[in-house]
């Protein structure tokens, strides 16, 4: 079961008063034997519904599923991290654009695309009920690569090292937020490229010496 999902129990075959009761008290179980899972489960666990008529008992297992618990941690952290992102570049878009602040513009931007493939990415699986909860982490740090990609990629491309030159000056800022963007959002095929670059200025040579 999974968050403030119900299940109802029935004791056939019993004459009198039937109580429930549950252990551990996670969730709830009325008195009709609705029982109802809690609005948050941070992890699996398994919940026991007893049923007491006179003096005996029956019981039976329920296993609470926390998938609903990540997607609400996942859809706060994006939320809030757009909604700090674009203020951030809204607010201060003409000082990120001047020469003295071009690393943060690039940094922020790449956040934002690593933001944008995460958040499609997260919606896809969990619209095809695929979503587990071993891969938050990949959620959680994908505007922090994407960020540090932009910025590693831009620094290659600036200095010579790739193909194309980014200007830094304040005409070309929505040309530079661009690229760090794109960069965000494919910061694996970005890292395959830079792994080309390396292998091209470091080419590895057989070592003459012999053992």
């Amino acid at each position: 079961m999974r968050a403030r999902e119900t299940q109802v129990f029935q004791a056939t075959g019993v004459a009198g008063t039937v109580s429930w009761s549950i252990q551990p008290g996670c969730g709830r179980i009325d008195r009709n034997g609705v029982y109802t899972a809690p609005t948050l489960v941070p992890r699996n666990a398994n919940v026991t519904v007893c049923a007491h008529y006179g003096t005996q008992f029956d019981t039976a297992n329920v296993l609470l599923d926390p998938g609903w618990f990540w997607l609400h941690i996942l859809g706060v952290y994006w939320l809030a991290g757009a909604a700090i992102l674009l203020g951030i570049l809204v607010g201060r878009w003409e000082t990120l654009c001047s020469n003295r602040r071009p690393l943060a513009l690039i940094a922020l931007a790449g956040a934002l695309g690593g933001l944008i493939h995460g958040a499609s990415s997260f919606a896809i699986f969990a619209g095809n009920r695929e979503f587990k909860p071993s891969w938050t982490w990949w959620y959680v740090l994908r505007p922090v690569l994407g960020g540090a990609v932009a910025l590693v990629v831009y620094l290659v491309v600036r200095s010579g090292l790739g193909a194309g030159e980014v200007a830094l000056s304040g005409a070309d800022g929505l040309k530079t937020a661009g690229f760090a963007g794109l960069i965000g959002m494919f910061a694996e095929p970005a890292m395959v490229k830079l792994k080309d670059i390396f292998d091209t200025v470091f080419a590895p040579r057989a070592d003459p010496r012999k053992d």
